[in-house]
């Protein structure tokens, strides 16, 4: 770091640590300029910087309105080896860390990547455009053992599809493996070893 010559290294430092803790959650800049005592400029510009040296990666909201993607971002880590190394976290965060490898294949499959989140505020991991054609929607959850994750899971996912009109979308779990239909949308569920061996997916 010293050699960007900064002014407020502790700062800096302090908003790379709470964004690899906070991984794959969501912010804003100004929300982030606030909690690090940092202008919203220059919050942007060391964000840019830790994307530019490929540490962090920001995902935009998908918006068919160019002029909707100011809103909350979502923030991934280059490493889940990183993140562990550096974030400060008392629970074990399996989905967390799934969530973050599916996304570092996307970047390596070289695909547009952003979030969605349905109109009733339900939430979708991945939406890549073009994926397969039309696109795609992913979702990432460790267990679907608890039923109202489950239902919440597979609900997020077929509203998206609804709104995107495509035919369905995928889970990726730590070990679950099941096809099913569900409002009229196919809902793959795939075993994260699997969805790693499948190049292109």
């Amino acid at each position: 770091m010293p050699r960007f010559e900064l002014k407020k290294p502790y700062e800096v430092e302090k908003l790379f640590f709470y964004l690899v803790s906070n991984m794959t959650g969501l912010f804003t800049f100004n929300k982030l300029a606030h909690l690090v005592d940092l202008s919203d400029k220059t919050v942007r510009d060391y964000i840019s910087f830790f994307e530019d040296a490929f540490l962090l990666y920001t995902v935009d909201r998908f918006d068919f309105s160019v002029k909707k993607l100011r809103g909350p971002k979502k923030i991934y880590c280059v490493d889940n080896g990183l993140s562990a190394s550096v974030a400060f976290s008392f629970s074990e965060n399996r989905g967390r860390y799934l969530e973050n490898m599916v996304f570092g294949t996307l970047v390596r499959n070289e695909q547009n990547i952003f979030y969605y989140k349905t109109k009733t505020g339900l939430e979708v991991d991945f939406f890549c455009p073009g994926i397969g054609g039309r696109g795609q929607l992913l979702q990432v959850c460790a267990d679907l053992q608890d039923e109202k994750i489950r239902k919440r899971e597979i609900r997020a996912l077929c509203m998206a599809a609804d709104e995107l009109d495509l035919e369905g979308g995928t889970i990726v779990t730590m070990d679950e493996e099941e096809e099913i239909m569900e409002q009229g949308k196919a809902i793959k569920i795939i075993p994260a070893w699997k969805y790693f061996s499948i190049p292109g997916f």
